[in-house]
């Protein structure tokens, strides 16, 4: 039973590490949905705070250090080639 109990805390402290990695995401997908206000001046600002929140620490245990990696690589390669001139002058 003692094994059982162990498991079962360690499983919810590495389901609540889950949560916290993900919140940041959940976060800026709520900003910009917002259908009351213009959003695409917040769309570098979020993927910037996003790829500094998913950068692994060597502290960071293995499944969170894979989920980290996945969503950093998925985030960095957004918007490189994306005209930002043709936006500014779009929401000037």
């Amino acid at each position: 039973m003692v094994g059982y109990i162990e498991e079962l805390v360690a499983s919810v402290s590495m389901l609540r590490k889950v949560c916290t990695l993900l919140k940041p995401h959940k976060d800026a997908t709520e900003l910009i949905s917002g259908e009351n206000y213009p959003t695409s001046s917040l769309i570098l600002p979020l993927q910037h705070g996003l790829l500094v929140k998913t950068k692994e620490d060597v502290n960071d245990p293995g499944m969170i250090s894979a989920m980290k990696s996945i969503l950093h690589a998925d985030l960095e390669p957004r918007y490189v080639n994306f005209p930002f001139e043709t936006l500014i002058i779009y929401h000037s």
